[in-house]
């Protein structure tokens, strides 16, 4: 367990994130870092796992951290991926939810594909504990 009151900054990168409890163990001037994937990150990834790829939806979930927290800013961070080899590709399907999402077959071809190019784009929004 983590004392009220005693964070400074805290991360959920590509994770959930209780903002109740993030709430509860920041000092009131404290931060919150979250990464969160962009509408099209790893597009090209997941159009070789689906039939139908739809885009994140980046700000869905910060509607729950509006009790506790103020958005102090955002950023966009897009960069081109490059894997060369079937190990680099198989190690980004398994760091992702799709290698258990998709459909094994798919997963199994992905996975040992010898090099995938395609864009991470991810969100940094950073907030503050409101005002009390």
């Amino acid at each position: 367990p983590v004392a009220d009151a005693s964070v400074d900054l805290m991360t959920a990168i590509f994770s959930p994130l209780r903002a109740s409890e993030a709430a509860r163990v920041l000092r009131p001037a404290g931060s919150v870092l979250v990464a969160v994937p962009d509408a099209r990150h790893l597009w090209e990834l997941r159009a070789m796992l689906y039939d139908e790829v739809r885009p994140h939806e980046p700000h869905k979930w910060q509607a729950e951290l509006a009790p506790w927290f103020d958005l102090r800013s955002e950023a966009r961070v897009s960069f081109r991926l490059a894997l060369r080899d079937a190990a680099a590709v198989h190690s980004l399907l398994r760091l992702t939810p799709y290698a258990w999402q998709g459909a094994a077959a798919r997963c199994t071809t992905v996975a040992a594909l010898p090099a995938l190019s395609g864009a991470l784009v991810c969100r940094l929004p950073s907030f503050t504990r409101a005002a009390t």
